[in-house]
């Protein structure tokens, strides 16, 4: 069975940093009827004067032809072993308004537990409304902390990448995590590499790119 939601402004600015799969927006649910919930705060009374931006999640899947295909492989490690999940997301729609990403995880666990979770499709809409306590430029981040401290240039697939790498720090209920990603806008969903540390628990994240097919993809 497989879940869709809308992801919302918000969704983005605050969880794209820490993982694709974010909570918010529509979801379809097991009887196929799509159910309204909060945009994230985003749309509000006079929300129709805020200024108009391009998602960059749609700005970057829209460059490709359906069927493209980026496989993910995390690995969570701490004091009581280590969890690797891979992650396959593939562009199954996209159109002038919206791109919609299907992403299924699978879960292995040290004690050798495997978790096939169901597959979810998530729609970015092509625009949304910036709202004033967010400006244009914190918009295109991975994060409102993240602060590009340059670039580095990554091969995958026998094709090389320019990406910017961007540092911040996070907080969260086990402290502050420090967080630094590699992204690149011309690669499909723009996250290259992604490293998390938290001290207080010992527990790091460092997740990779382990396959791209890129046959069907077309720049727009």
């Amino acid at each position: 069975m497989s879940t869709k939601k809308k992801i919302s402004l918000h969704c983005i600015l605050i969880a794209s940093a820490c993982c694709f799969e974010v909570g918010c927006g529509t979801r379809e649910s097991s009887d196929g009827k799509v159910k309204q919930a909060n945009n994230g705060g985003v749309q509000s009374n006079g929300s129709e004067s805020y200024p108009v931006a391009i998602n960059p999640q749609f700005g970057n899947w829209s460059r490709f032809q359906v069927g493209t295909k980026v496989v993910r492989r995390k690995e969570v490690t701490n004091p009581n072993g280590t969890v690797v999940e891979t992650e396959t997301l593939v562009l199954t729609d996209k159109s002038d308004t919206k791109v919609a990403v299907e992403s299924q995880t699978l879960v292995e666990r040290h004690d050798g537990t495997r978790i096939d979770n169901p597959s979810q499709t998530f729609e970015f809409a092509a625009t949304f409304r910036v709202p004033p306590s967010v400006s244009l430029e914190q918009f295109q981040l991975p994060s409102l902390k993240a602060i590009r401290t340059g670039t580095e240039k990554v091969v995958l697939s026998e094709k090389e990448y320019e990406a910017d790498v961007y540092e911040w720090t996070e907080s969260n209920e086990a402290g502050p995590m420090s967080v630094k990603m590699l992204s690149c806008d011309d690669f499909p969903g723009r996250t290259i590499r992604q490293e998390m540390y938290t001290q207080k628990t010992d527990t790091r994240s460092i997740e990779n790119i382990v396959a791209v097919d890129l046959v069907k993809s077309v720049a727009k």
